[in-house]
């Protein structure tokens, strides 16, 4: 990171979690940062004693923080849904950014990345 005080925006529950989210800010222009990842390799994914956490410049907290809450929502959102039987199994979702897509459907409508269906199994 640069000279400015680095930030704390978020604990993962885990690597590919961190890893994800830190994607997401660098697809917005934040640069991102996963520490704390050498005790999760000893220790594995464990987090309620190591989870990840994501850094970012002090002046790119406020902005990383909405986009942090942007994913919790669509999680929190997902699990609702199917927790009231909403959910389909053609449900599924980007794997970049995290938007609904449905199966097969590529590049995403929300982010333009080009999605890989070959392994699906529907």
């Amino acid at each position: 990171m640069a000279h400015e005080e680095p930030v704390e925006i978020y604990i993962a529950r885990d690597l590919p979690e961190a890893y994800f989210l830190r994607g997401l800010l660098e697809e917005a222009g934040i640069e991102a940062r996963v520490v704390d990842d050498a005790l999760n390799d000893i220790l594995g994914d464990a987090p309620d004693v190591a989870g990840p956490h994501l850094m970012v410049h002090g002046p790119d907290g406020p902005r990383a923080r909405e986009i942090v809450l942007e994913y919790e929502q669509r999680q929190i959102d997902r699990a609702e849904r199917t927790g009231r039987g909403e959910a389909t199994e053609e449900e599924s979702f980007c794997y970049e950014c995290g938007a609904p897509v449905p199966r097969g459907v590529s590049p995403c409508p929300a982010c333009g990345k080009q999605l890989d269906w070959t392994d699906d199994v529907a």
